[in-house]
This record gives C-alpha cells, structure tokens and sequence, in this order.
C-alpha cells in the first residue's frame, strides 16, 4: 500500500483510472527492454508481420514510419483520413497525415480495431502512444520483468467471432 500514492499520481497524470496492485488486467505482453530505458512490444497492422513499436506515454498518438504506411497501403490496410497538427519532443508544431489502421494486434492476441495513426517523415521507429494506451485503459507497465499489462482490447478469438 506504500507505493499506492505513485499510481495515483500517475494515473492523474496520464488521465486513466489505475487499478489497485494486484488486479487481473486480463492480458500482459512481453516488453522488448532496449537497454536505453526504452521500451518495445510486438505490434501486428493489417496483412504484416509484428514489427518493435515503441511504447511511448509522452506521445499523445501512436505513429508509424512512411515504409510501414506503404506497405499497408499497398494490401489495402491504411486510409487516409486527414491532417494532424501535432507538437513534436522539441516543441516544433508540424502538420502530419493522419491515417485509419483496419486493426492491430498486440503480442498475440490483443485485438485494437480502428486505430489511426500518424506519419512522421523521416522516422526510423513506430511507436505505440496514448491513442492506442487509453483504449487498453486500465494499463501498467513494469520494468522487472518488463511488462506491459492491459485490460481493454478484444482477444483474437472474439474479434474473429465478430468477425461472422
């Protein structure tokens, strides 16, 4: 119960409702630890194989690299759906098409449909930002063992059986 006062601010600070330590999320998906205190999960878009995408909470929208968007444009995965005005780490604004995801899967089996996604011209990761993070809503990360827990996504049975 110590430590309880950390979740609570964090979970002010995020906008997200924290549950107590202990509580079942439902799903858990091994992180990738990078060794720079950056963070990796398996991400599946479309017709592609997973690819690392950064889990990054400072980001308020997932992004994806222009070779991604290509490829899922080229299987008919990504429409675009307009612009994005979006402040980047160096606080530069920078105008950004903004793109609807058919669906992603998540490590093995969390379903997120629906999902847009910016493009950053000349990045080199995709990332995995709050856009996504709050429909998972309640999430924790932890480090030891590097973790990512969430409660809010479809498993791939029930999103095939919706699927029908």
């Amino acid at each position: 119960m110590r430590g309880d006062w950390k979740r609570v601010v964090l979970g002010l600070l995020l906008g997200l409702a924290l549950p107590a330590q202990g509580s079942d999320f439902g799903h858990a998906v091994v992180m990738e630890d990078s060794g720079r205190h950056t963070y990796y999960v398996a991400v599946a878009m479309g017709s592609l194989p997973a690819q690392q995408f950064l889990v990054d909470t400072g980001s308020s929208h997932s992004a994806i690299d222009s070779e991604t968007l290509s490829k899922l444009q080229h299987s008919g995965h990504a429409r675009y759906v307009g612009n994005l005005v979006g402040t980047m780490a160096d606080g530069s604004k920078r105008r950004v098409p903004l793109y609807r995801i058919e669906r992603l899967v998540i490590g093995e089996s969390c379903v997120v449909q629906d999902v847009k996604a910016a493009v950053l011209p000349g990045a080199d990761r995709n990332i995995l930002g709050l856009s996504v993070l709050r429909r998972l809503a309640p999430f924790s990360m932890t480090t030891s063992p590097p973790t990512l827990r969430f409660s809010g996504c479809a498993s791939m049975t029930a999103s095939l059986e919706g699927k029908g």
